[in-house]
């Protein structure tokens, strides 16, 4: 269930936030998933090319009672066992992985 609730929360994001670079001749906005299991781990590998993201990981907090929104990065960094992002050949990447709790 954590894992799943990661991944929408990022693929949201995604769809909400990577805007394309004005000019951008790729055809429009792109995005793939990449799945796997193994019998301790589940993976996500999420990509787009939209622009690049400008965030740290490192202090993702869950914002204050209040907040209307920017719950869905801290939900998914509080569930997951490791969330990475990075910028690779013009795309971001996420990478998710949840450990297997009955291993």
């Amino acid at each position: 269930m954590r894992f799943e609730m990661s991944v929408i929360e990022i693929v949201g994001n995604i769809v909400e936030h990577a805007y394309l670079a004005d000019g951008d001749t790729t055809g429009g906005r792109r995005f793939d998933i990449l799945l796997g299991a193994t019998d301790d781990r589940i993976l996500a590998h999420l990509g787009d090319n939209g622009l690049p993201v400008a965030l740290d990981l490192s202090g993702a907090a869950m914002p204050d009672e209040f907040a209307e929104s920017g719950r869905g990065l801290a939900l998914a960094m509080a569930a997951l066992d490791d969330l990475t992002y990075e910028r690779v050949e013009g795309r971001n990447r996420w990478d998710l992985l949840c450990l297997r709790s009955d291993h």
